[in-house]
């Protein structure tokens, strides 16, 4: 087999090892899911603790299926208050950022210090924390 047919047959297994890699990679989390879900049933039908503080995956996994509506419809509104919820800390952040401030700003040491809602005028200062950390409440700046 000369070099030159060598190529494309790696190739083609490389592909194949490429697809099923991800899946390999997988596997062993999902085989300690699987794991964890059958020592926690296991847990439960011996005896070791009431079914009414801790059912067993099946009797969840039916009540699940059973309630899906409404489990359906309250979904429905906890998606909506945790996008309510992502943009309000969004502009809350945006805001105690400064208005001014582009977003690419490096922040070399820390975090801003003197800017929008935690002190300072809007953003105007543009000072930097000089504690390693970066924690809020490092600096004495920060109010």
């Amino acid at each position: 087999m000369s070099s030159k047919n060598a190529s494309p047959m790696r190739a083609r297994g490389a592909s194949r090892f490429a697809i099923a890699h991800p899946i390999l990679r997988g596997l062993p989390a999902a085989l300690l899911a699987l794991a964890l879900v059958g020592a926690w049933e296991l847990y439960v039908e011996l005896g070791s603790v009431s079914p009414i503080v801790l059912p067993a995956p099946h009797e969840v996994a039916r009540e699940a299926w059973n309630n899906a509506g409404l489990l359906g419809a309250n979904l429905e509104l906890t998606a909506q208050e945790v996008g309510l919820g992502v943009l309000l800390a969004l502009g809350l952040g945006f805001r105690a950022r400064g208005a001014d401030t582009p977003l690419t700003e490096a922040t070399p040491r820390g975090v801003p210090a003197g800017g929008g809602l935690a002190g300072g005028a809007g953003g105007v200062d543009r000072g930097y924390c000089s504690c390693s950390g970066g924690a809020l409440g490092c600096c004495r700046s920060w109010g």
